[in-house]
């Protein structure tokens, strides 16, 4: 099943949309989707409040195999994804900070931009992002010592400051070029820049 989510307005202030993922859609109907909880700022929304939600295309795919297709500037939507085991969620446009955060499986591709935090403390899975990434790429919140423990992170631009603090485990390949701090307090895994 393909679910296609199109933003009903430009965003001002930060939406948190953790119930974009795979695992949370699986076996729910679309009426239910619409119904899930964000929060716009400090005002809590529902999703259909805020997104255009439609059913694309109904298949014989297994529950791992759900595909979320985000169409649209996504820049201020963070935690998409979160925690995700499954499925694959491909967003067409930018994105914002926290994508894939805890991610323990499945694949997720971006044909644009992502803010800061790609794959924090990510487990598992797949992150490809086709343009460039802000800082901490892999990295835990400020305070935290759990960093990414395993998994695939591909940037195809450039990444920002402090990519993969307090890496455990895993793998990020950047194409591009990136900023200081590359690995701080890193105690395993593999960080791969090809530019400088």
């Amino acid at each position: 099943m393909i679910f296609q989510i199109v933003p009903k307005y430009r965003f001002r202030v930060p939406v948190y949309a953790e119930c974009i993922s795979p695992d949370v859609f699986d076996g729910k109907k679309l009426d239910e989707i619409i119904k899930l909880k964000a929060w716009e700022g400090n005002k809590s929304r529902s999703l259909g409040d805020l997104f255009k939600i439609e059913i694309r295309r109904e298949t014989e795919l297994s529950a791992d195999e759900l595909i979320i297709n985000l169409v649209g500037d996504f820049s201020k939507v963070r935690k998409v994804g979160a925690n995700m085991t499954g499925g694959k969620i491909i967003i067409n446009g930018n994105i914002g900070m926290h994508l894939g955060e805890k991610m323990e499986g499945g694949e997720i591709i971006v044909n644009g931009n992502a803010d800061s935090w790609v794959g924090g403390s990510m487990k598992g899975g797949k992150i490809e992002i086709k343009g460039s990434a802000e800082d901490y790429i892999g990295a835990p919140y400020r305070g935290s010592v759990e960093g990414m423990k395993g998994g695939l992170i591909i940037i195809h631009g450039n990444a920002g400051r402090e990519t993969g603090c307090l890496m455990k485990g895993g793998l990020i390949k950047i194409h591009g070029s990136v900023k200081h701090f590359v690995g701080v307090n890193m105690i395993d895994g593999t960080i791969l820049v090809r530019g400088n």
